[in-house]
């Protein structure tokens, strides 16, 4: 399903919308940015709505597929 790359000045409170989104599987925490590992299918407008409708304003969204190798990092890393 993907990954999204976000960026907020209050991560607290990105990081609690996060953990109670139900499309959201895991939250990473790495280099100044938070990747939310997807379960389930979730547009980046679709998303970006339901941010901007809890009040919280990201300065950098990006929707990324796992690549093969990211795909067997993350299987591998599970076992």
């Amino acid at each position: 399903n993907g990954f999204f790359e976000l960026k907020h000045d209050d991560e607290p409170k990105l990081l609690q919308f996060l953990e109670q989104h139900a499309s959201i599987e895991k939250t990473i925490k790495k280099e100044g940015l938070i990747t939310a590992f997807l379960n389930a299918p979730l547009s980046a407008s679709e998303f970006n709505k339901q941010l901007v409708e809890n009040g919280i304003y990201i300065s950098h969204l990006v929707m990324r597929k796992e690549s093969l190798e990211e795909q067997f990092l993350q299987l591998t890393d599970n076992k």
